[in-house]
């Protein structure tokens, strides 16, 4: 998918089926291998890539100022609720900004 985004000769538009594709994959890609979560009751919880993302802003948020602008715009925009549509939201935004690859290089 990232060929045919690349080798797409025009404007990248959110209705694009090439980076509808592309932003799947990653979203996979960043859930795979999360480690649940268990509480003091001994409930289960699964982890969202959304919520560790946010980790990485807040330990991280001086040296990632791009970064946690994503982050907050995502947080401030009413329309997305959930943990995976703040994510979809923000792969799309670290896209436009150039910035999907900083909370990468830290894990």
């Amino acid at each position: 998918w990232t060929r045919k985004i690349i080798e797409y000769n025009g404007t990248i538009e959110d209705s694009n089926p090439h980076l509808i594709a592309f932003c799947v994959s990653l979203e996979k890609c960043f859930q795979q291998g999360l480690v649940r979560q268990t509480n003091s009751l001994g409930i289960t919880k699964n982890t969202d890539a959304w919520q560790w993302m946010l980790e990485i802003c807040r330990t991280h948020e001086i040296s990632l100022p791009t970064f946690k602008s994503a982050i907050d715009l995502v947080s401030s925009n009413p329309r997305v609720q959930t943990d995976c549509g703040k994510l979809r939201l923000l792969i799309r935004i670290c896209l436009v900004k150039k910035c999907l690859h900083m909370p990468v290089e830290l894990i």
